[in-house]
């Protein structure tokens, strides 16, 4: 890779004091726990889980609109599934707090994020003289947090329809063909499932119109409070001599002094998860500590409803899979000594696949498996994990792609969606589907995506074509595959939609000590990007960081979705750790290198998709 900034990111990297670990803890799956053994509670109460983790269930209330608060209390209300990995301390090590987790989506489980990531999260933000627990949650109507968003809930069968439809639709070349009457076709059929979305539940309202972005946000404040809630029984606890730890706690020094202050926000977002957490700082500026934000969305471009400029970068991305391909030779499963002279001649390979399937659609049918057709659209679609997180999936990419150039389509047919998994199975034939499969995510991005958004349902071929156009120009390779017309088609609004203004004041900081005033948040915010994101790119982390007064920005120079999902870094680790425990911005400027490479071994604790 070259970079223009190589001698400051030497400079930087020479002062590194972080390392980065090699312990690789075992992942488990979300069905190993019964949240039903947990009683919901409208204070935290954590009980062992998953063997290492805690779990709790929160009530909060169903509408955080409604300005009378008693009614707001004693009202209907939804509960939130919470998963936290304490911290890793030792003797004389202080704690931080709590940091909150978001990993995006929308819709992305916070259970799942843990159990896959949370020994990442932990290590990431902890410092050799301060540790922190971090906590992620499944956002109402998601996951585990009831009630759910599942527009299909008891109707397995009609769930199973639609998807293999909407699979039909898509493997069937229809997907990029723009033509009046396919998008018509295509908007029909989204009017159906939004109309299907759109009924009340079992307790009596349409639960979608109550998991937009500012009620999960109002949901986070509700956590801070009571985390600190929490935090004082337990120090009191401790003064009682039921607990005599060493551990000394730092965590709330801004409330040293006498001053009675209200708890702040320890938060890290991902991808959507910067919406979020921009959504929160610009509702409650005064109570965040500290924030950071990677793989940002301009505020203003998310809620406008067009996504086509998310995918700026995403061409250079689908590009280095086939440069790190060819660097990588025998490595990399799709590279032939005999016939690629150059990155083109895999590019060349790959779509004269494409083309062969476009022409002559391979007809697939099988047990357990939806009568189908492969077409050139599946190609390119194998693509999407892969371009988010290089090192765990241009491997398997570059597997599937030689397997099916060379005529062998099965890890093609199983990216493509048309068969099913041994759990989902057992469901058609009889059983029921568990709520660890989280079949209703799609219905649960489209809910707060859409509903966070403008109304779309009056919006014109033309105008639609036009934001076509606009990320066709972008990522001619991508576009067909990003855009979509089901927010055309969404009619479910939000109770509470926010718009901005987006940002934060100046944060209040004195003499390198922390102090909390009203309406500021204690430390600025830390953005952070890779350099060539398929999602989000990097010019959205440097627009989105404008907003922010006194914010930082540190650039990992790397491809892939946000920083830490691209690749682990020392050097990230260093400047994460050292905001998280001092409120210390990176120099402006900075920039880090990724520890490892496509078609490489890794040997690092790193961040995987959670999903």
């Amino acid at each position: 890779m070259i970079f223009s900034n190589i001698a400051s990111v030497t400079a930087l990297a020479a002062t590194v004091a972080a390392t980065l670990s090699t312990y690789q803890p075992k992942r488990r799956a979300p069905a190993e726990f019964d949240w039903e053994t947990l009683t919901p509670s409208r204070e935290l109460e954590f009980s062992r889980c998953y063997e290492e983790y805690e779990c709790a269930r929160l009530i909060v209330p169903l509408d955080w609109t409604e300005r009378n608060a008693e009614k707001r209390q004693g009202g209907r209300t939804m509960t939130l599934a919470l998963t936290r990995l304490t911290a890793n301390s030792t003797d004389g090590t202080a704690y931080g707090g709590t940091v909150i987790v978001n990993p995006g989506g929308p819709g992305d489980s916070g259970t799942v994020e843990m159990l896959k990531n949370g020994h990442y999260l932990r290590d990431l933000v902890a410092t050799e003289r301060m540790h922190f627990d971090v906590l992620s949650f499944d956002p109402r109507g998601m996951g585990f947090s009831t009630p759910n968003v599942d527009c299909f809930a008891g109707e397995e069968a009609s769930r199973t329809l639609y998807s293999a439809h909407s699979l039909g639709m898509e493997v069937g070349g229809v997907r990029g063909d723009d033509r009046d009457e396919v998008v018509a076709a295509q908007r029909a059929a989204a009017r159906a499932h939004g109309a299907k979305c759109n009924v009340p539940g079992e307790d009596g309202y349409v639960v979608q119109e109550y998991v937009g972005t500012p009620s999960v946000a109002r949901d986070m404040l509700l956590m801070v409070d009571e985390l600190e809630k929490l935090r004082v029984k337990e120090a009191k606890g401790k003064k009682n001599g039921r607990d005599q730890g060493v551990q000394k706690t730092l965590g709330h020094a801004d409330n040293e002094g006498g001053e009675d202050k209200l708890p702040r926000l320890l938060y890290f977002g991902t991808s959507y998860g910067t919406m979020l957490g921009n959504t929160f700082i610009s509702l409650f500026p005064g109570r965040v500590k500290r924030m950071i934000l990677d793989g940002n969305v301009v505020p203003e471009d998310y809620t406008s409803g067009n996504w086509a400029v998310n995918i700026a970068d995403t061409s250079k991305v689908i590009s280095y899979f086939y440069d790190a391909c060819f660097d990588a030779k025998s490595a990399c499963a799709l590279y032939d000594p005999k016939a690629d002279k150059s990155p083109a001649a895999l590019r060349e390979k790959v779509a004269d696949l494409a083309t062969r399937l476009t022409e002559e659609p391979l007809a697939i049918a099988g047990k357990n498996m939806a009568p189908s057709i492969l077409t050139g659209s599946v190609v390119q679609a194998t693509f999407a994990d892969a371009l988010y997180d290089p090192i765990g999936g241009f491997s398997k990419l570059a597997s599937t792609l030689a397997d099916a150039v060379a005529g062998n389509y099965t890890a093609l047919i199983a990216a493509a969606g048309v068969q099913l998994r041994p759990d989902e199975a057992a469901c058609e034939n009889g059983g029921r589907a568990s709520i660890a499969e989280y079949r209703w995510q799609t219905e649960a991005n489209m809910a707060v995506r859409c509903g966070d958004g403008p109304d779309q349902r009056n919006t014109t071929l033309a105008a639609w074509r036009a934001q076509l156009k606009q990320a066709r120009d972008l990522s001619p390779e991508w576009a067909d595959l990003w855009m979509s017309v089901e927010c055309l088609e969404w009619p479910v609004r939000p109770n509470w939609r926010f718009e901005g203004p987006f940002g934060s004041p100046e944060a209040e900081q004195a003499g390198g000590k922390q102090h909390q005033a009203d309406g500021r948040p204690s430390a600025p915010v830390l953005f952070l990007a890779s350099r060539f994101d398929p999602a989000t790119p990097m010019g959205s982390s440097v627009t989105a960081a404008k907003a922010h007064a006194g914010s930082g920005l540190l650039v990992q120079n790397t491809y892939g979705h946000c920083a830490t999902l691209s690749a682990p870094s020392e050097c990230t680790k260093e400047m994460v750790g050292r905001y998280m425990e001092t409120g210390r911005l990176p120099e402006k400027g900075a920039e880090c290198e990724g520890a490892c490479m496509p078609f490489e071994e890794c040997p690092y604790l790193r961040m995987v998709l959670p999903r």
